[in-house]
């Protein structure tokens, strides 16, 4: 993963907050990733001459700019390795969930581009349906495992289907994400009649979502070929629990890779601030900053579409849901029905006693993902 330095172009856009924050992350994965073993502790500090490099970048944070430059060339240096690790790649999509707006921004090196990720070599054919998994925030395409279960190597193991994984920077606008979403797919499904079943985890879901309206928007070709799009968790009435900064806290509390966002909870990507609202359109958060409301964009034609909810706690409200995204959201329901996005009934579960996070690995979530993926599509 070799780079070619390129100068930062607007360091100042940052606030001496973000630098600080920025540096505390930088510092905390050091210390992440150089310890053993899962187990919390209270300092994330580094010590000896690496803590005095860290001391001395936050002594000098009235120079924003400069610092923020110091910083992000250490974090590149960090992540410079031609074969880089689950853990420095899972940094890598947690700095692009917070400030990959920022990154692509100013053409830096660490914004992720977008990616399909194929077997070396599919055995497939047009017949054999492909599904897209698509990760959610500050999330990247290694991380479907969780504790011992994949979904995408066991709709692979148990309907044969040939998993493609998305790699997207998740703090740039969902509706850019999901343009070129729907690009990628025109060209790899150009000419092709393969079946595409999609199951997008959290954020992944609204882009899909968004891809499926700019192909219908743009009359792609691509969009012929989807059967089947699952939703896993999906806000698509946005998550009010992010406003309170709870979407960070409690990654920080599931997934060891995420602790260092606990530093990051007053920053705000392009991709989180539309998480909120469940925008997937241009003109959806273009309306949002000028006080407009308009309904949210239809589900495509004639594709089997369903969603699953995580429930954390069967005795508390709905609208706590899987800790992060409300139940009536992950479903698309609404108080007002020009709002509500049409999911068929049956096709709607909720499972209980289940994160977001645990949305990857539960007992209730792969027999449903299963069951929907091997019933018949409505082509």
């Amino acid at each position: 993963m070799s780079r070619e330095h390129k100068p930062f172009k607007s360091a100042t856009q940052l606030s001496t907050d973000a630098v600080i924050a920025l540096t505390d992350l930088v510092e905390s994965v050091h210390h992440t990733i150089s310890r053993t073993g899962r187990e919390r502790q209270a300092s994330l500090r580094t010590r000896g001459i690496t803590g005095l490099v860290y001391r001395s970048i936050r002594g000098i944070t009235a120079l924003s700019g400069r610092t923020l430059t110091l910083v992000l060339n250490q974090l590149e240096k960090d992540l410079s390795s031609a074969d880089p690790s689950d853990k420095q790649l899972a940094l890598l999509a947690v700095l692009n969930g917070v400030i990959g707006d920022y990154l692509a921004n100013t053409e830096n090196h660490l914004a992720i581009p977008m990616q399909l990720i194929e077997p070396p070599e599919p055995e497939t054919t047009n017949q054999t349906p492909a599904i897209l998994l698509i990760h959610g925030l500050c999330m990247n395409d290694r991380q479907w495992q969780r504790e011992s279960h994949h979904h995408g190597q066991a709709l692979q193991r148990d309907l044969n289907l040939t998993p493609i994984y998305l790699r997207y920077n998740s703090g740039k606008h969902i509706s850019t994400n999901g343009r070129e979403l729907a690009e990628l797919l025109e060209a790899r499904f150009q000419d092709s009649d393969q079946p595409l079943h999609i199951l997008g985890h959290s954020m992944g879901g609204l882009v899909a979502h968004s891809a499926c309206e700019h192909a219908r928007q743009q009359g792609m070709s691509w969009l012929g070929n989807l059967e089947k799009l699952l939703f896993l968790g999906t806000p698509h009435q946005g998550a009010p629990l992010e406003k309170a900064g709870y979407w960070l806290e409690t990654l920080w509390e599931r997934n060891a890779y995420s602790a260092p966002l606990a530093k990051l909870a007053r920053l705000r990507s392009d991709g989180i601030t539309d998480l909120r609202h469940g925008h997937i359109r241009d003109e959806d958060w273009q309306a949002d900053v000028s006080g407009a409301t308009i309904p949210p964009a239809p589900l495509p034609d004639k594709v089997k579409c369903g969603a699953i909810a995580g429930q954390i706690d069967d005795r508390m409200h709905a609208w706590l849901g899987d800790g992060l995204v409300p139940v009536e959201s992950a479903l698309g329901h609404h108080t007002d029905p020009a709002f509500v996005i049409p999911i068929d009934p049956d096709a709607q579960w909720t499972c209980p006693n289940t994160g977001h996070l645990d949305l990857l690995s539960s007992e209730c979530t792969y027999p449903l993902i299963r069951e929907f993926f091997a019933s018949p599509s409505e082509h």
